[in-house]
């Protein structure tokens, strides 16, 4: 079963698409919450984009 990460609310957004991001305790980044929405208007998923030091972190 995978792990849970402790998220955080954060007053950082993501510089790409300006959405709200989450702070990771356990992996210290910040990773972008803004959800993707399909055509139908269902969500599949989120940006997912990691930031460490305000730094884009991976691709």
């Amino acid at each position: 079963m995978p792990k849970k990460h402790k998220l955080i609310k954060a007053d950082f957004k993501c510089p790409e698409c300006g959405g709200g991001c989450l702070y990771n305790v356990d992996w210290d980044l910040f990773v972008c919450n803004r959800p993707l929405v399909g055509v139908n208007g269902e969500v599949k998923g989120s940006c997912g984009k990691f930031y460490k030091n305000k730094a884009k972190f991976r691709q």
